[in-house]
């Protein structure tokens, strides 16, 4: 007798598409080190939440109403399993500040996929979030939070799904398959034109349950560079 189509299951692992490299690998900036031509950054950074996480991305510096924005993207891999990987591309802008403090908010879109013995979904996703802290000269310290929602999920059912659960599954887009709510700290120390920053923090679903590891850490370096010729 053909089994009823897993609807459910389905759904339930197409959620898991959030989850891909988690938000351990976004770097931070230190806002209080910038210097008046820094304008372009590279980063890097490993970190560990349901897998090992590596980051590799690139930031460049606008200045706008005096306050210098952020737009930028970056590539999260897990290194042991080369299709799961996310790429997020968005903005970073300062909205307030005061002294050493600084308010501001991030938001970007996210391209993501994950695959395993059951499916591949590629996840199409938004993350915002509000931020801020202290950022001096040599260190900062800030909290951050804010929502990952996947807006929509395609799903690819293997043939040995098909085999041994549902022969008539159907690949195709799921909408709204889910949303992780992301809060943490940052911390780091600046020298010459280097940050080292170090993140942790927890994840959690909209039913504020944690994913297999409760806890997310991340260590990182980014190195700023100043105005080429062309960008001046």
């Amino acid at each position: 007798m053909t089994r009823p189509a897993p609807t459910i299951a389905a759904l339930a692992l197409a959620v898991g598409a959030v989850a891909i490299c988690g938000p351990a690998a976004a770097q931070d900036l230190n806002f209080g080190a910038l210097r008046g031509d820094d304008r372009h950054v590279f980063h890097a950074g490993a970190g560990v939440e349901d897998a090992v996480v590596a980051s590799f991305g690139y930031d460049y510096l606008l200045s706008l109403l005096g306050r210098t924005l952020v737009l930028g993207g970056e590539l999260d891999v897990v290194p042991v399993h080369a299709s799961d990987w996310r790429l997020r591309v968005g903005a970073v802008a300062p909205v307030t500040s005061y002294g050493g403090w600084m308010a501001g908010a991030k938001a970007r879109g996210i391209l993501r996929n994950a695959s395993n013995e059951v499916n591949r979904m590629t996840n199409l996703g938004v993350e915002t979030s509000l931020l801020g802290g202290f950022y001096a000269k040599r260190w900062f310290v800030a909290a951050e939070a804010g929502v990952d929602w996947a807006t929509a999920t395609y799903i690819h059912h293997t043939e040995t799904y098909r085999r041994l659960v549902y022969e008539d599954a159907r690949d195709g887009w799921y909408s709204s398959t889910g949303a992780n709510l992301v809060y943490g700290v940052s911390g780091g120390y600046s020298f010459s034109s280097v940050d080292l920053v170090f993140r942790a923090g927890q994840r959690r679903d909209l039913r504020l349950a944690t994913w297999l590891l409760p806890l997310y850490a991340t260590v990182g370096v980014s190195v700023r560079l100043p105005a080429l010729a062309d960008d001046r």
